[in-house]
């Protein structure tokens, strides 16, 4: 696998760690944004991976996904409530840029 994979958002493509959940934006706002301490709560995590789990579900039943795409959500979903993946996201808001390495 290769250590980063290519995100793209309306300001354009980034590299982001493989190993990571998080997309372009929270990359770019890791790179250039230093504007506080507070971390995400883990509380907040899990209910976020709670919720796409269920959509997946709805978006399955309903026809607007394949089963194999909701079953790759709901995976990845049950790693983020169960808490399997909680290194996965960007604790280091805060930090200047240069000193923020991201587990």
């Amino acid at each position: 696998m290769s250590e980063v994979r290519i995100e793209s958002d309306s300001m354009g493509k980034i590299e982001v760690p493989s190993n990571h959940y998080w997309g372009a934006q929270t990359e770019r706002s890791l790179h250039h944004f230093a504007i506080g301490h507070e971390t995400m709560p883990l509380a907040l995590i899990r209910a976020f991976g709670i919720l796409k789990f269920a959509s997946a579900q709805v978006n399955r039943d309903l026809g607007k996904i394949d089963s194999e795409r909701a079953s790759l959500i709901e995976r990845a979903s049950r790693e983020v409530i169960d808490g399997v993946s909680e290194t996965s996201f960007p604790s280091g808001y805060g930090k200047p840029a240069r000193e923020h390495k991201p587990t």
